[in-house]
């Protein structure tokens, strides 16, 4: 073979086997097991660390407990308020015997023929519920406020048995959420209880009380226990935004952020569950 021909004959071709299993490191049993080496050597045990979010534990506190019963009791107690016809006792010789922001009750002899006595009849303003036959304006704007007063308590009551007894991540937040919504209540209960003394200036509460009646000026007649009822529970109402902030005890939990896996067995559950 002349010089030329050696120089640009090509080198030997091998040939390999591209399904046949080959070893990439032989050094390495877990690595050569991994690329398909029949090779029965024992898996290497290994260490791998895994990051995991922080653990947020959330607990009620006993504050909860009481911001909890204290808000349904001040709910009953405003409902009771406002559907009372006693907030004003009229004279004791008028037939009108008490009246509230959305009903009266006037007395009235039994039929009895052995002992009569006298009873009383409570009634809606104008025989039937509505805001606008309540006698002065002053009222049904008492009426108004103090209804949507008891709605957002209750509300806010709903909001705080269910954060109660199923507490989460998001109770502080919605516990917040229900002490506004408590602000809020007390505005309006508020507004509407100073608000009602306006009625006695009009011709229905000259009517009942006397010609002397005005505003803030009950003439003849007297407080009765629905309107004092009111203001105990406005009283009342005051501490429970203030409660709702310590009604949850929200701890996170940095310790169990890692985890040490010892085998490949773990290590791939670990990393299927992540």
């Amino acid at each position: 073979m002349s010089v030329f021909e050696r120089a640009f004959k090509p080198p030997p071709y091998s040939y390999t086997d591209p399904l046949k299993p080959t070893d990439v490191c032989p050094s390495n049993p877990i690595i050569r097991h991994s690329v398909g080496s029949s090779s029965t050597a024992p898996r290497q045990p290994f260490q791998l660390l895994i990051e995991r979010p922080p653990v947020i534990n959330v607990t009620v506190t006993p504050i909860g407990l009481l911001w909890t019963l204290v808000t349904a009791s001040l709910a009953i107690l405003y409902t009771y308020s406002c559907c009372s016809h006693t907030w004003i006792i009229g004279h004791p010789n008028d037939s009108l015997a008490t009246f509230g922001i959305f009903g009266f009750c006037h007395k009235f002899i039994s039929e009895a023929i052995i002992s009569p006595s006298v009873q009383l009849k409570c009634l809606p303003y104008g025989g039937r519920h509505d805001i606008f036959l309540i006698p002065n304006s002053a009222w049904q704007a008492t009426a108004l406020l103090c209804g949507c007063s008891v709605c957002l308590l209750w509300a806010s009551t709903l909001i705080c048995i269910i954060t109660i007894f199923r507490p989460s991540i998001g109770s502080a937040k919605m516990s917040w959420y229900s002490g506004y919504l408590q602000i809020v209540a007390i505005f309006l209960m508020l507004s509407g209880e100073l608000l009602f003394p306006f009625g006695f200036s009009s011709d229905f509460g000259k009517h009942v009380c006397g010609k002397h009646a005005a505003v803030y000026h009950l003439g003849n007649c007297e407080i009765g226990w629905g309107y004092v009822a009111g203001w105990i529970g406005t009283a009342l109402a005051v501490f429970l935004p203030y409660l709702s902030k310590f009604a949850f005890r929200v701890e996170t939990d940095y310790t169990a952020r890692t985890k040490l896996i010892d085998t490949e067995h773990d290590a791939s559950n670990e990393s299927s569950m992540v």
